[in-house]
């Protein structure tokens, strides 16, 4: 009997386990927040960018309600005067003056002229030419003092209730002639109106004596008009007298004022007061002073300023000059 023979018994070979790996939420986290960063990075670099390219671009000026309503306007000119009117207006020509039109059955501006020899203001014209009694319309409203292209000119208004329209007429004074500017408007046109007054512009021609004036009198007030200031004043009669007490006398046996004006802004008469300060240093001195600096003073103190008196200059109704008179 042969031996047995035995396999050897070997134990069998485990193969250990791999660990698991944790799941990467930190590197996930991580990277999304970089990612992110970078993002708003970028996008904060571009709106940098592009904030800066609009802060570099000058911004076209907007449109304002300021802007010229007479930019696109026509002009007329002759020989002394001109003015502009709207593009859908007419200028027709007669044989004594010339009107505006737009509706074929009616002008809104008449303009005749008349000699005036004697360079008279628009109110002594019509005095001395007794239009106030030729006219009963006239002489019952009030005429008002204004300035039409920087001259003294007189307005008269009355409305026409049974047509729908104001009357308005306005005697200009210049070159030796009395210029009428009748208008005749509807309510909607009142502005177009005005604004046609306010670009009338009178060209002196040569050879036209100015009428300069001097004289001396009380200035009882000083009220705006339009772009300037007019003057009430009532002129006196200073006599040298050597036997009154301080060598004059003052004649003024009717107070009778005469308006006058200041010229535009920029040009305003040249003012000279002897006792702007004598309340403060006790002396009485020349000294010029703006006619801003009068007006304020005039406005604080108007029992001193209307009791004093002044020497007033004036060419054609417009002041040039004012200088106070001291009284001792």
């Amino acid at each position: 009997m042969e031996p047995l023979t035995l396999n050897p018994v070997t134990d069998p070979v485990v193969t250990p386990l791999m660990p698991k790996k944790p799941f990467p939420w930190a590197t996930i986290i991580i990277t999304t927040i970089a990612i992110l960063s970078l993002t708003a990075a970028i996008y904060l670099f571009i709106q940098n960018r592009t904030l800066t390219r609009q802060l570099a671009t000058p911004l076209s000026p907007s449109p304002t309600s300021s802007a010229d309503p007479t930019a696109d306007w026509q002009t007329y000119t002759n020989t002394t005067y001109n003015f502009m009117y709207p593009v859908d207006y007419q200028i027709q020509t007669t044989g004594e003056g010339i009107s505006l039109i737009k509706d074929p059955t009616r002008a809104i501006l008449y303009i005749s002229v008349r000699d005036n020899k004697n360079n008279l203001t628009p109110r002594d014209f019509l005095a001395k030419e007794n239009l106030e009694i030729k006219d009963p319309l006239i002489s019952t409203h009030v005429l008002s003092d204004i300035k039409v292209g920087n001259l003294q000119a007189l307005k008269f208004s009355k409305k026409e209730s049974s047509v729908g329209y104001t009357d308005y007429i306005i005697w200009v004074s210049a070159n030796n002639r009395i210029y009428m500017l009748n208008f005749g408007v509807k309510p909607e046109e009142e502005n177009i109106a005005n604004q046609i007054l306010s670009t009338f512009k009178f060209t002196q021609t040569q050879n036209v004596d100015s009428k300069n004036t001097k004289k001396i009198g009380y200035i009882k007030s000083i009220k705006p008009n339009y772009d300037n200031y007019a003057l009430d004043i009532d002129y006196v009669e200073w006599i040298n007298d050597n036997n009154a007490p301080n060598g004059y006398r003052i004649n003024n046996p009717i107070t009778l004022t005469e308006k006058f004006y200041t010229d535009v802004p920029g040009a305003e008469p040249k003012v000279t007061l002897q006792t702007y300060t004598l309340e403060t240093d006790g002396q009485v001195k020349n000294e010029s002073v703006t006619f801003s600096q009068f007006l304020d003073d005039f406005q604080k103190k108007p029992e001193k300023w209307t009791n004093t008196l002044f020497w007033i200059e004036s060419t054609n109704g417009t002041v040039t000059s004012i200088t106070e008179q001291y009284q001792p």
